[in-house]
């Protein structure tokens, strides 16, 4: 089997799906959409290795939604209010330690560490998956506007 006949040249710039190099006209086979000359040119190069498709196809496609910066703000928003949270009742369980049972009294010292824990950790967690959102924005920003250039 020749798998230049069959290698994906690109997308469909409609419903996003993969353009076949055997297609035979120039509209997608999934919507019926009209396909760029870039990609009708790709179409039917028979002669060319896969390499050589792939590589003068465009590599990824993304349907961008840049106003999912504000989910990055809401992710770093409850990140502060767990952290700030957690360190108000580790506070108050441990102010509250000294007023328990005598034998309770390590458990609610453990306690008010164990929740000044969590809301730290959470903090973090949620302040590191709202930089990775932010950096996969950037770099689809950076994919499209070089995509863009070529």
């Amino acid at each position: 089997m020749n798998t230049s006949q069959t290698a994906n040249i690109g997308n469909c710039p409609n419903c996003n799906s993969y353009i076949k190099s055997n297609n035979a006209n120039n509209l997608c086979q999934n919507c019926g959409t009209k396909l760029p000359d870039k990609i009708t040119a790709l179409i039917g190069s028979s002669g060319s290795n896969s390499a050589d498709v792939v590589s003068s196809a465009p590599a990824l496609s993304f349907q961008i939604n840049y106003s999912d910066t504000t989910w990055i703000g809401f992710l770093r928003a409850i990140g502060w209010i767990d952290l700030i949270a957690g360190i108000i009742a580790a506070i108050l369980i441990f102010a509250n330690a000294k007023k328990s049972v005598p034998g309770e009294y390590l458990f609610a010292i453990g306690l008010s560490i164990a929740v000044a824990f969590q809301g730290i950790a959470a903090a973090v967690l949620f302040s590191v998956i709202a930089s990775l959102a932010e950096n996969v924005i950037a770099i689809r920003k950076q994919m499209s506007s070089s995509k863009d250039a070529t």
